[in-house]
């Protein structure tokens, strides 16, 4: 079978496996899209709920903001006071405290600490101690428990972030968050990342024109502190529930999500305590980065998808659209491929059929062929017949004669066709055929000596040379050397080129015989040797009667014997019945 029968086959069946797999691939696709809608949902409400959310405490600290300008003096249960009635715990969760930071001078430290002794605060104390430049003071700090209580008295100025949110707040007259930092409610246990948010107090309750102006008038800050493991899950588990169930959240302090400055994990609630978190169980199939700014201060939101958001996407339609179309593919390429393979048969059978039938057709022209040349070689045979006998009849005188010469004639030329087999792998050589044809006048041995090279002759000259032949035969038996016991009959053959021809030399030379006399006339034996040679064959005979014997030379050229053919051999019949 050719395979080029099936390449059709096989080019539709990788189209149909193509197809279904484009198909397969869109539901796959559009089942992806759609969670990747749902994923992109939650990440842009995880977005807006941060920003809303410090949004909603800067507007707190405006409020505190004027309940110090309210009251310039304000005291510590005031501002309980004033932060329990803004319950936080239910309107704002997760803010660890707002407190109240006075702006000092050097000069003013020592006044300032007697002063809140005084008050009824005999452990408060200011710290760090040092020189510097600007100081600032932690007056009151609400809920004031015991994480509160370690940021009573500390000098934010002392450390960098505080101070250049504060120094921001200060300038801008707006609120300020603070880089990442290490709060002083933290302890040795459950260290979590810290921000702080400030809102600037100006003298007289006013935010000042100018930026020199604001440095004069600043007298204070209102802040909020934010323990970002506690204020992100409290955020969340009140506006957003289930969001860890579908996100996993990382929030970076920054432009960039760098490690270091990572606020936020949400692995941190089921990993406390450990300084480095595991890597995630999965890689996730979608992860958006969100850069926002709160209050002033980049933030980087990176949210990636949980394997609950991801369950969405079903893929059981696509492996149901690939499995299908990979079985129909299949069965119509089956088909297809029943089909090739039926045409290829019955082509290889019309083929087998075709060169049947031309195979009869070439046995039937050889058979009419043959049959043509069997009537043709009868019609040769039976004209030479009657040339013989034609000939025969004209030259003997009483019956008996010519039944002898014409019974002898007829035998030489039936020895000739039975050597002459129907073989066309087989030709007789010269000496063969000299001997077959000559076996029957030498009755003695040594009445013939043959001598020559092998040389194959056809059908044609064989006919043609077995008259000659026979009739040389038959004058060396009647007049010449076989008459006599003592006779022979020397015939000899070369093969040569002459001039770029290829020429048979044949010389029949007798011996020993009696006495040659000339011929007073030619008979039907020297017709017969002369159309054979010079006409049939296209040679040449030369005949010399010496007394010690007569010699025939016959040239034969080769290419003229063998092209004549059956035309040289009815033209040969034609002559003889001339």
């Amino acid at each position: 079978m050719r395979l080029r029968a099936y390449l059709p086959t096989l080019l539709i069946f990788l189209l149909l496996l193509g197809a279904t797999a484009v198909a397969s691939w869109l539901l796959f696709t559009d089942a992806t899209d759609k969670a990747r809608r749902q994923f992109e949902e939650q990440a842009t409400a995880f977005e807006g709920l941060m920003v809303d959310a410090m949004r909603s405490y800067q507007q707190v600290l405006r409020a505190g903001v004027a309940a110090v300008n309210a009251m310039p003096a304000i005291t510590r249960e005031q501002w309980r006071l004033f932060i329990r009635d803004l319950a936080i715990d239910d309107f704002y969760p997760g803010t660890q405290g707002i407190g109240y930071v006075k702006q000092l001078r050097s000069e003013e430290i020592g006044e300032f600490v007697a002063e809140q002794r005084r008050a009824g605060r005999p452990d408060y104390s200011f710290h760090p101690e040092g020189k510097r430049v600007g100081y600032t003071a932690v007056v009151y700090l609400e809920p004031e428990n015991w994480r509160n209580a370690r940021a009573i008295g500390y000098d934010m100025f002392s450390e960098p972030r505080r101070r250049a949110a504060m120094e921001r707040a200060r300038d801008t007259g707006n609120a300020a968050l603070s880089r990442k930092v290490s709060l002083m409610q933290e302890t040795g246990e459950d260290v979590q990342a810290g921000t702080l948010i400030y809102m600037p107090v100006y003298a007289d309750g006013a935010v000042p024109d100018t930026v020199e102006a604001r440095r004069r008038a600043i007298v204070g800050y209102v802040y909020g502190v934010f323990r970002m493991g506690d204020f992100i899950p409290r955020v969340i588990d009140r506006n957003l529930p289930g969001t860890f169930q579908r996100l996993q959240v990382q929030i970076y302090d920054g432009a960039k999500p760098v490690e270091s400055e990572l606020m936020f994990d949400d692995r941190m609630l089921t990993h406390r305590g450990l300084s480095r978190l595991p890597p995630p169980e999965q890689a996730p199939l979608f992860t958006d980065t969100r850069p926002i700014t709160v209050a002033g201060t980049d933030w980087t939101i990176v949210l990636s998808s949980r394997p609950a958001l991801e369950e969405m996407v079903d893929r059981s339609k696509a492996w149901m659209a690939l499995l299908g179309g990979t079985l129909i593919s299949l069965l119509i390429a089956g088909i297809v491929g029943s089909l090739a393979y039926a045409g290829e048969r019955f082509a290889a059978a019309e083929q087998d059929l075709s060169a049947e039938i031309a195979e009869r057709k070439r046995a039937q022209d050889q058979a009419q062929l043959a049959n043509r040349e069997l009537i043709h070689r009868v019609k040769n045979i039976l004209a030479i017949v009657t040339a013989i006998a034609s000939q025969t009849a004209r030259y003997s005188s009483t019956v008996e004669g010519f039944n002898k010469a014409f019974r002898e004639r007829l035998s030489s030329l039936a020895r000739v066709h039975d050597l002459l087999r129907p073989d066309p792998a087989h030709t007789p050589d010269l000496g063969t055929f000299v001997h077959e044809i000559l076996a029957p006048y030498c009755h003695w041995q040594g009445a013939l000596v043959t001598k020559g090279p092998t040389i194959e002759v056809t059908q044609n000259e064989a006919v043609l040379l077995s008259l000659l032949f026979n009739e040389l035969a038959t004058n060396a038996t009647k007049y010449g050397a076989w008459s006599v016991p003592s006779g022979q009959v020397v015939l000899s053959w070369q093969d040569h080129v002459n001039g770029g021809e290829n020429i048979v030399v044949i010389v029949w030379q007798e011996r020993n015989g009696p006495p040659v006399q000339a011929p007073s006339a030619s008979g039907f034996g020297t017709n017969v040797m002369k159309f054979s040679i010079e006409r049939g064959l296209r040679g040449r005979i030369n005949t010399t009667f010496d007394p010690s014997g007569v010699r025939h030379e016959v040239e034969l050229p080769r290419t003229s014997g063998q092209a004549g053919g059956d035309a040289a051999l009815a033209e040969h019949r034609e002559g003889l019945q001339g």
